[in-house]
């Protein structure tokens, strides 16, 4: 053979091949399903899982304290009002991927979002979750929020530290209304208010029994 021929040989060869390897490549990434960045986090305990966002849907279980499931990336539009450790809650209902695999929904009420790509959807249950909680009161603790993000001097914190003196005592009157005594371990987790309200901590006082 020439050495053109044996030169057109070897180019075919190597073409064929990288097209083998760049096709294979191809299938094993397609095959493979992305890992989740958004996981939905139990607060309560005997969280029930449903097939439906409804309280009359098939139970799918119960969820543990603690336990973290794949968000399946719905939240419904409408709200529930549910009873939950004493406390009313009225939240939308969040899809999540079950232990087994099927697409089941939770409460909003009884769970947080976790995760890289959680800012989107934990910001939409907390906006639904302050309306419930605090009512109109809701669009002057966001203002609160976003005027301490944007403070940049003293006379600024000034103001905002003001701003929030006054809304912290009426949501702690909405907090005594809404969430009576109980020992600590019966109390609902409010803990999310801390995200809310930069600047301040939430304590549990009155010897454990209330916030």
């Amino acid at each position: 053979m020439t050495r053109r021929v044996l030169q057109g040989i070897f180019s075919i060869l190597f073409l064929a091949t990288m097209a083998c390897n760049t096709s294979g490549t191809k299938g094993s990434a397609g095959d493979s399903p992305a890992e989740p960045s958004v996981f939905v986090e139990a607060v309560i305990d005997e969280l029930k899982m449903r097939a439906k966002p409804s309280l009359e849907s098939e139970s799918k279980g119960l969820v543990s304290l603690g336990t973290t499931l794949p968000y399946a990336g719905e939240m419904t539009d409408f709200t529930t009002k549910i009873k939950l450790r004493g406390v009313w809650y009225e939240e939308p209902w969040v899809s999540v991927i079950s232990p087994e695999g099927d697409t089941v929904w939770v409460f909003g009420g009884g769970v947080t979002f976790e995760g890289d790509d959680s800012e989107e959807p934990a910001e939409l249950l907390l906006q639904k979750r302050m309306v419930a909680f605090f009512g109109d009161k809701t669009d002057d603790i966001m203002a609160y929020r976003d005027a301490y993000a944007a403070v940049n001097d003293a006379k600024g914190f000034a103001q905002v530290f003001h701003q929030g003196e006054e809304l912290v005592n009426e949501m702690n009157k909405a907090l005594e209304i809404k969430i009576p005594p109980a020992d600590a371990e019966d109390l609902p987790d409010m803990f999310w208010l801390e995200d809310v309200m930069p600047g301040y901590v939430v304590e549990i006082v009155a010897e454990g029994t209330m916030y």
